[in-house]
């Protein structure tokens, strides 16, 4: 056989101006360049190593926006260098906008010949394409029913073409068959086929052609005005119902923050099948075959496009609603259910996650706000599907399943579109209904102990990471978060900067003699070594916070919170972020001014350390200062300037939000304290907003009085707080 030459992909049809598709279509990707920057859309391609670097590909994807049929064939130019035609809907092959399609390598699907061609394009290589196996847009998005891909279109009830596989079947059997005659030398069969499909030897591919699912996933949908469809109702008198819904969602995708998220999965080899085919090939059996071949490809096909969907907050609670067994659900456990069942979809590492499931998913559970979640329930109660009564969600039935026409699903019932797409993932819906309709006692339990395993791993993550640092690098068990009681009162007790839970253990043991259930967080970069405390902040502070509130009160109960030092800064900013949600607040010996006037340098030194090594200056850096731990084995040592930087700005910020903590609160304060100035305690208390409020000064000369001589004097006074919430609840 002749040598394989690379083909000749932009060398076609070129026009009278001597400007070829390839042409048109950089002239469009540097016009859609342009739209990206300008737009809110967030166009994300990933999956790109999976292409293959020779041979033909066939690409398929799923099919929702008109906008796909110009912008995929870009992206995939820009991404993998592959030149794809694309079929697209006869209907678009009109007046200008047709011809552009033409120029950019787009075919009607009413071409006569068209499946021909692309068959030869496949078997020589000579284009890629694009073919959305749906048949048309699926703008309701629903595929699965009973266990099978079914399709719900105007001109289609029932399961997505086989076309793209049958051609794809037939390029490979028509190649297969053509290396065979040329290892027997049979020249008839040879002759035969160039002639059928006009190729050569030297056209033919050394590598076979692959299959790549795309999909392609949009978040958030949401129907509305825009600026395309407000010129749309100045430009025509009266605007068609159908186009009024394409532009009210598909130009909202493009003007909106919208994210597309364009997933390239791993190639679909079809050599398994091309064998038992070239074997049938000239047998009655031929054709049956083939028909079986094509289902079993569309279907594995269909299976991955789907399967890549990129799950987000939307689609669990747009399908969470569909599956609950009830009317009426509280809004905070259905949340909580969200949250385990994104961790168990997470856990399994086969489902891809969009960035709403991300840290920020941690506010499902802690109670703080999640505009992502206030996005998608303003919309459910926009729809009639849900109102929220006494902190319920009380759902709609009849509007929750109500049928809507083809053409008006999306703006009517958006929702329903959202949670349709994450049907074929059956282990998703598996997860999300087991999540919605757990018990409250197992719901509870599970959180709890998801939460705290978390907890726990990150920990062991990082203490895993400080062994480069094995001279400074805290115990073991020093760090690790715990928990502790059975009682009837949940409370989170919370160690000092620079320390550990093992500074909170005593009083945490303490407390849960007195009927109560100790969750003891740990706070990142804390309890593994100072360098590693030295790349966190306040934010990160805040989350190991709120993850210990939402495990020690993941059955709903209100939360007491006992915070040391720092840790009572972050109880006294939990209580303001968390109305409601905080029964009352202990802080002890919680920081607004510290003694040691060096402090007051951390945001001039960090600043110099950001500059010197900008410069590459790191030699001239003071990353850290030496610290005189009270309690060497829970304390570090060294005090890193940017975490001490962190802590000023956080101290400056809960100055500020105290007037917003209305829970009852308790002030403990060592009267000789070295490191926090007692003042802070009557300063705290001016400023905090709860009627309920009190300062108690203890006769101490050290600062780290949750352990050690008196400290169960503190204790006790914690106890007996803890104790007069409970009678009030």
């Amino acid at each position: 056989m002749a040598t394989y030459k690379t083909p000749r992909p932009y060398a076609l049809h070129s026009d009278r101006r001597g400007t070829g598709p390839h042409y048109v279509r950089k002239a469009t990707g540097y016009s859609l360049s342009l739209l990206e920057k300008m737009l809110a859309s967030h166009i994300r391609v990933e999956g790109v190593e999976h292409v293959p670097v020779d041979g033909p590909v066939l690409f398929l994807a799923n099919h929702f926006t008109r906008f796909e049929t110009f912008i995929l064939p870009w992206l995939l130019d820009r991404h993998t260098k592959r030149f794809v035609h694309n079929l697209a809907h006869s209907a678009l092959f009109a007046g200008r906008f047709g011809e552009y399609l033409t120029a950019i390598g787009a075919r009607s699907t009413k071409e006569p010949g068209i499946k021909d061609a692309i068959t030869g394009d496949l078997i020589t290589g000579h284009h890629d394409w694009v073919i959305y196996p749906e048949g048309s847009m699926i703008k309701d998005k629903r595929v699965y029913d009973h266990g099978q891909f079914q399709l719900h279109a105007p001109d289609r009830q029932g399961p997505p073409h086989t076309g793209a596989a049958l051609m794809a079947l037939q390029a490979g059997v028509v190649r297969q068959r053509y290396l065979d005659a040329w290892q027997r030398d049979d020249q008839s069969v040879l002759a035969e086929l160039e002639q059928q499909w006009d190729f050569t030897g030297a056209n033919l591919p050394q590598m076979p052609l692959r299959i790549v699912p795309i999909s392609i996933t949009y978040f958030p949908i949401r129907p509305g005005e825009n600026l395309i469809y407000r010129l749309a109702r100045k430009l025509l008198k009266q605007v068609p119902s159908e186009l009024e819904e394409e532009l009210s969602i598909e130009g909202n995708l493009l003007l909106k923050e919208t994210d597309i998220s364009v997933y390239l999965g791993e190639p679909i080899a079809l050599e398994s099948w091309i064998t038992q085919l070239v074997a049938a090939h000239g047998t009655p059996a031929y054709e049956a075959a083939l028909t079986r071949a094509k289902d079993e490809v569309t279907t594995r096909v269909m299976g991955d496009i789907y399967r890549h969907v990129t799950v987000n907050i939307d689609h669990l609670f747009a399908a969470g609603l569909r599956l609950l067994n009830k009317d009426r659900v509280r809004c905070d456990e259905f949340h909580r259910a969200l949250y385990l069942a994104a961790r168990t979809l997470q856990a399994s590492g086969s489902r891809r996650s969009h960035h709403s499931l991300g840290e920020g998913l941690l506010s499902l559970v802690s109670g703080t706000v999640n505009p992502a979640l206030d996005n998608v329930r303003a919309l459910a109660i926009k729809e009639g599907l849900v109102h929220i009564e006494d902190g319920c969600y009380v759902l709609d039935r009849q509007a929750l399943s109500a049928s809507h026409g083809f053409h008006a699903v999306r703006l009517k019932n958006t929702l329903s579109v959202i949670a349709n797409e994450l049907e074929p993932l059956r282990p998703a819906i598996k997860a999300l209904r087991e999540a919605v309709n757990l018990p409250h006692e197992r719901l509870a339990e599970r959180l709890t102990t998801l939460l705290h395993r978390e907890d726990v791993e990150e920990y062991r993550h990082d203490w895993r990471l400080s062994l480069k640092d094995p001279g400074e690098r805290k115990g073991h068990d020093v760090g690790e978060p715990f928990m502790v009681g059975s009682g009837r009162a949940s409370v989170v007790a919370c160690h000092g900067y620079l320390s550990a839970p093992g500074e909170v253990r005593e009083l945490a043991e303490r407390l849960a003699g007195d009927d109560c259930r100790v969750y003891a967080a740990r706070l990142s970069g804390h309890g593994t070594s100072p360098a590693q405390l030295g790349s966190t902040g306040r934010h990160d502070w805040r989350r190991s916070f709120d993850r210990a509130v939402a495990a020690a009160g993941a059955a709903g109960d209100p939360v007491v919170l006992v915070g040391f030092s720092m840790g009572g800064l972050l109880a006294l900013d939990a209580a303001a972020r968390l109305p409601g949600r905080i029964a009352g607040v202990v802080a002890i010996n919680a920081p607004l001014h510290l003694q040691d006037p060096a402090s007051h340098l951390a945001p001039v030194v960090d600043a110099w350390n950001g500059m010197a090594h900008a410069l590459h200056l790191d030699r001239l850096r003071f990353a850290a200062v030496l610290n005189q731990a009270e309690w060497p084995d829970v304390n570090y040592d060294r005090n890193p300037v940017a975490a001490l930087h962190e802590l000023e700005r956080l101290m400056a910020e809960v100055r500020g939000v105290l007037p917003q903590v209305c829970c009852p609160v308790l002030l403990l304060q060592a009267d000789d304290d070295p490191v926090v100035v007692p003042g802070s305690a009557e300063e705290l208390l001016a400023r905090l907003g709860s009627d309920d409020r009190n300062v108690q000064r203890l006769a101490f000369k050290r600062h780290g009085i949750t352990r050690g001589e008196g400290s169960a004097l503190v204790a006790g006074q914690i106890a007996d707080f803890v104790a007069r919430l409970r009678r009030s609840w």
